[in-house]
């Protein structure tokens, strides 16, 4: 109760008071019979002394109330904020009050609040640094890791994961921190393997047993196999404590085999026939050295068909062998510059032809490795057959290729000779590739031709150019994506379902989204949604949903104007059909957070039946905690609860870039929540639905 109620509380029995004696002189006076007249002079000075308390009491309620009592209850809000949300807030008071000096003492303790809360900072900072090297070191070595890794703790919730972990997994597998392993993986092999681990660790002679162990696995969607080795965490109490897991995924190496395979078979069933014709014609000429001339004629025509056949067969045999190495190739994306400098070196160690660097650099789709080895090798066969010792080397940008032109002056190399070296062997490339090996994994070719330079002439390399090219680049939201957070080991983390689960430890998805317009029942429909994940209090900044959707109509300029989101931006993106049942994987369990979310929650429920999914999570609204904590302000917009809690904003009006400002506004009402005894999931709720109450019942006046 606020101070405000309780003064006019203990204001009540007062006035009540000086009411009733004013109605006692009445009845007395009225009650007198003859003797009223006598009594009036004493009735009118009663009824003075008693209206003149009344008035004088509601006076100094009313000068207590605007001098003290409104002053005092928005120095308790401001305190409040200043203690547990923005220690830079400033105190906004009415114009007329009597607490000049409370407010500059209230002001200088926050102040010397923000002071102290910015040295703990610095401090927490200083000492944190040795850590945040070896976190950046740990984070350094995952991603470089070509084997995906996952820390879990021993009830299988995820603390840990590396981007090859992310990339193996794909986008059928929502992998999260928090979240559990056995959503993404396949229960039975990795719950077998974990308790096999654990009877191993716990047994007396545990340092003499394998603390290693590999399966093969599947992911929950059935489209990868994964090739797994799982440890324990060592611990000192043989108590596990969690465990890792590293994979790979061996799907296509099972394909490969599975091809080689049919390879195999095919070449056996193919040289059958016409082996045993082979042998057949040869024994006859044998047997019968002296059988007719036709006979023996025809003989010779079979062995020639047939040898010619077989000849066919490993031919295509041949190809289809170095198209399977080519599907081993990893192509990636390489900059033009730093192949060219790769070529240099290759060249100044080994004494070779001198190349100089022209032109703009170009990203290039490329297996970079081998186009080094393979520059170097026809820049020497260039150099011996024309005696040139100086090139340059330049990259040039068509529809789909970038150009990768060795320039010198002099004569063309004919198509003849560049043809004979397809055949030369390359020992520094992939297994036992040659020059036509290379140029074939690129889908590319080889020739000279002029140069539009007078007396200069080019030998030239298209190969495929990187998507990198035409991209924009976009706005990093984190500097650095989080991959870990090893204290979800500390506590458990909630099941939505319960209501008495402390808000500090449940899974949150901050979910926005950009429309047409403000009329979901009037035709207005989703062109962008985006999400991102709180855990443990924490914004997960490199968990992130971010999708643009084609509306199937057209976009209002009025609307445009807002999110800048255009047509073009949208004709070749997914419908929302495609998008929210990839949203709702996201979700997952979370509870949902938004802004005014009851009118983001309209919009997917009406596609609800469309997508054939419900959206059944527990939805927080943080314009409604907002109005909740502070209902003697009347700014509850985005930007109003950002700049009274401190919260920089950024990128507005992107789907993404308001989820962002309204985990962090998010965040800052959690803290303020708390102060006031909210702190589970059901009393959030509760909360939120008594200001819903509240507006309903203003609406009926």
């Amino acid at each position: 109760m606020s101070l405000r109620k309780k003064f006019w509380l203990g204001f009540i029995p007062v006035a009540a008071l000086g009411l009733a004696l004013v109605a006692a002189g009445l009845v007395f006076v009225v009650g007198g019979g003859s003797d009223a007249a006598d009594r009036l002079p004493g009735l009118l000075g009663f009824l003075v002394i008693g209206g003149g308390l009344v008035l004088l009491l509601l006076l100094i309620w009313v000068l207590t109330d605007v001098l003290l009592l409104r002053p005092l209850q928005s120095v308790e809000r401001g305190a409040e904020l200043i203690v547990h949300g923005n220690t830079a807030h400033a105190l906004d008071l009415p114009p007329r009050h009597a607490l000049a000096r409370l407010q500059n003492n209230v002001q200088e303790l926050g102040d010397s609040l923000h002071n102290a809360r910015m040295e703990v900072a610095r401090a927490v900072e200083t000492g944190a640094a040795r850590t945040e090297l070896q976190k950046q070191r740990l984070e350094t070595i995952l991603r470089e890791l070509d084997t995906g890794v996952i820390v879990c703790d021993a009830e299988g919730r995820v603390l840990l994961y590396n981007q090859a972990a992310l990339s193996a997994l794909g986008s059928n597998v929502q992998i999260g921190l928090g979240r559990s392993i056995f959503q993404m993986f396949a229960r039975r092999p990795l719950q077998h393997t974990l308790d096999t681990l654990t009877a191993r660790n716990s047994a007396p002679d545990s340092e003499d047993l394998e603390q290693e162990s590999e399966f093969a696995c599947v992911t929950r969607s059935g489209d990868s196999l994964l090739h797994c080795r799982m440890s324990l965490i060592p611990v000192a109490d043989k108590v596990a404590r969690g465990f890792v897991i590293a994979f790979d995924d061996i799907t296509h190496r099972l394909d490969d085999l599975r091809k080689r395979d049919q390879l195999l078979r095919k070449a056996l069933d193919g040289m059958r026939s016409p082996l045993a014709n082979l042998r057949a014609a040869a024994e006859n000429l044998i047997a019968f050295p002296d059988m007719e001339v036709a006979a023996r004629n025809g003989f010779v025509t079979v062995i020639g068909e047939e040898s010619e056949v077989l000849t066919q067969h490993l031919s295509s045999l041949l190809e289809e062998h170095k198209s399977m190495l080519g599907g081993q190739w990893v192509l990636t994306d390489a900059y033009s510059t730093d192949l060219v400098t790769a070529t240099q070196r290759r060249l100044q160690s080994r004494d070779g032809p001198k190349i100089t660097m022209t032109g703009l650099p170009l990203w290039l789709h490329i297996d970079s490795c081998a186009t080094v080895v393979l520059l170097e090798h026809l820049l020497r066969r260039v150099a011996d057959y024309t005696g040139v010792s100086k090139f340059d080397i330049e990259a040039l940008l068509g529809d789909d290729r970038v150009y990768m032109d060795i320039i010198w002056q002099g004569q063309r190399i004919p198509d003849a000779e560049i043809a004979d070296w397809m055949d030369d062997l390359l020992t520094d490339a992939m297994g036992s590739a040659t020059v036509g090996d290379i140029i074939a994994v690129h889908d590319s070719n080889l020739w000279s031709q002029k140069h539009q330079r007078d007396g200069y002439v080019v030998l030239r390399l298209p190969l495929p150019a990187s998507q990198r090219q035409w991209q924009k680049p976009r706005e990093k939201l984190p500097p650095r994506p989080e991959f870990y957070d090893f204290e979800l080991a500390s506590g458990a983390l909630a099941m939505v379902q319960n209501a008495e689960q402390p808000l500090d430890t449940l899974e949150y998805v901050v979910f926005d989204t950009e429309t047409t317009g403000l009329n979901p029942g009037g035709g207005d429909e989703i062109i962008s949604v985006a999400a991102l994940r709180i855990v443990n209090s924490r914004i997960l900044s490199g968990e992130t949903f971010d999708q643009l959707v084609n509306p199937g109509r057209a976009i209002p300029k009025s609307s445009i104007r807002f999110h800048g989101i255009t047509a073009d931006k949208v004709h070749d993106k997914p419908p929302i059909q495609v998008v929210l049942p990839q949203l709702k994987t996201f979700v997952g369990d979370a509870v949902l957070v938004a802004h005014n979310a009851a009118f983001d929650m309209k919009f997917i429920q009406l596609k609800e039946a469309d997508c054939g999914l419900k959206f059944d999570n527990p939805v927080l609204d943080v314009l409604l905690l907002s109005v909740f904590l502070h209902d003697h302000i009347a700014d509850h917009t985005l930007d109003g609860m950002a700049n009274r809690l401190g919260v920089e904003v950024s990128g507005r009006h992107t789907a993404l870039g308001d989820s962002m400002v309204t985990a962090e506004i998010f965040l800052r009402l959690m803290q303020l929540l708390r102060a006031r005894g909210i702190t589970t999931l059901g009393q959030a709720l509760a909360a939120s639905e008594k200001i819903v109450q509240i507006r309903r019942q203003q609406a009926q006046f």
